[in-house]
């Protein structure tokens, strides 16, 4: 019956949070603000994956927040994560102003340095803005408000650009005026 149960809800997209504090849900003001996005937003979370085990445990509650994000709004977000594993993606990541920092690995008697990638670039419009999920030498505890944050401050600079076209276009047609032609 449970194996029933869990595939009809995967197959409907529905979900449940068990966790004792709801870890894995949004907060109610969350889903009313991105229910309110009136532009689709474009989210593409720049997330090194080859990483040691204890940092992988710092990036997957950021994932989840980022997917169940993305659920609830919608096609309102076009969220897409990337791993910069190749030259390629790295350079879209930092041309994104995502910024690789240093990581050591060990393995056995061996370490090696090489560059991580962990910001979210978020563009609504002509309007991007940039997450970073790292702050001081850990992973942002308050993702969902940040980027929340973020949307309201976009939603704003847009408002502000259709009033200031909207004046601009009443101003223009305001002034506008016709010469009556007099026949004799």
């Amino acid at each position: 019956l449970f194996l029933l149960v869990n595939g009809v809800a995967a197959r409907s997209g529905c979900r449940f949070d068990f966790t004792e504090r709801g870890l894995n849900s949004l907060s109610a003001s969350t889903e009313r603000v991105l229910d309110k996005i009136t532009d689709p937003v474009l989210v593409e979370a720049y997330i090194s994956q080859d990483v040691p085990g204890e940092i992988q445990s710092g990036i997957d509650p950021l994932l989840n927040t980022l997917r169940e994000m993305d659920r609830v709004a919608g096609n309102k977000i076009n969220l897409t994560i990337i791993d910069p594993s190749s030259d390629a993606l790295r350079q879209q990541a930092e041309g994104r102003g995502v910024r690789g920092l240093p990581i050591e690995q060990r393995k056995d008697a061996e370490s090696n340095v090489r560059l991580a990638y962990f910001g979210v670039f978020v563009q609504q419009g002509e309007t991007s803005e940039l997450l970073n999920l790292i702050e001081g030498e850990w992973f942002v505890n308050d993702l969902e408000y940040r980027f929340l944050r973020l949307i309201k401050k976009m939603q704003i600079v847009i408002m502000e650009i259709i009033r200031d076209f909207t004046c601009y276009v009443i101003t223009v047609s305001c002034t506008k005026t016709t010469t009556p032609k007099i026949s004799i």
